[in-house]
């Protein structure tokens, strides 16, 4: 027998599921206890928060949560409105609100997942995947299960974290007893620290202490050096000065020859 229902479009399917939706909103609406003022709040706050005005979304939940103290609302119906403005304030990077904001929500609904998750989230961005993994393992414990597959995915995912964190400490070089942070080491822009030895560092320092020397020392002017006198000019001067001493030599015998007549 062949099946005469036409194939439902993807229209059809998505208005379907939109109007499920809607449906599930409204029956949570009805009982969750809040009042319309209340929960007029928590809208205006979904809807900023939707459209990344996570500023104005967290100042809506704050006034939801006033408005919820005046009327007396339940404590355990407020766990939402906390939950999402955990969600603000981080990413406004407000990590200490939001951390703060996840523990009352778990205080009011211990047995919610997001609840946990909300603290995980916060408490990664804390750089603290050790507490983040507990506190996602908590989630997926309580969690329904269309968000069992999204939380295997994060616990998955902070255990390659907390295992890659781990084996780089064991390779680490152990400091010496005594050894200061950081001694030894050389920090260059654009990679981690390097080791330099004694002899470098002494010779960098010795290449310093001559550089500085240089730049200090006045400039010393050469003098001008007299040019050497050619070797012709020498053997001139030398026979003229042999022939006036011979010449005067002559002068003196004769002239000692007549004093003798």
């Amino acid at each position: 027998r062949v099946d005469a229902t036409p194939a439902r479009s993807a229209v059809d399917l998505r208005r379907t599921y939109t109007q499920r939706r809607r449906e599930r909103a409204r029956t949570r609406h009805d009982m969750s206890g809040l009042s319309p003022e209340v929960q007029a709040l928590k809208d205006e706050g979904n809807k900023n928060f939707r459209v990344a005005e996570y500023l104005k979304a967290a100042a809506s939940y704050t006034k939801a949560l006033k408005q919820a103290e005046r009327d007396g609302s339940e404590q355990r119906d407020l766990a939402p409105i906390y939950s999402n403005r955990s969600a603000s304030f981080l990413r406004l990077s407000k990590v200490s609100q939001a951390l703060s904001d996840a523990e009352r929500c778990i205080e009011l609904r211990p047995d919610w997942d997001k609840a946990y998750f909300r603290k995980a989230t916060a408490l990664e961005a804390q750089n603290d995947d050790d507490a983040a993994l507990v506190q996602f393992e908590e989630a997926l414990r309580v969690a329904t299960e269309d968000q069992t597959a999204m939380l295997e995915q994060k616990i998955r995912l902070c255990k390659q974290r907390v295992a890659r964190a781990k084996r780089e400490e064991h390779h680490q070089p152990k400091k010496a007893h005594g050894e200061k942070e950081g001694a030894g080491k050389v920090r260059e822009k654009g990679s981690g620290f390097k080791f330099a030895g004694a002899a470098v560092q002494a010779q960098n320092k010795m290449k310093a202490l001559v550089k500085d020397a240089a730049a200090a020392a006045p400039e010393e002017k050469q003098q001008p050096k007299a040019p050497a006198p050619a070797a012709g000019e020498d053997a001139d001067k030398k026979a003229a000065a042999e022939k006036k001493a011979a010449e005067e030599k002559a002068a003196a015998a004769a002239k000692a020859a007549a004093e003798k007549k």
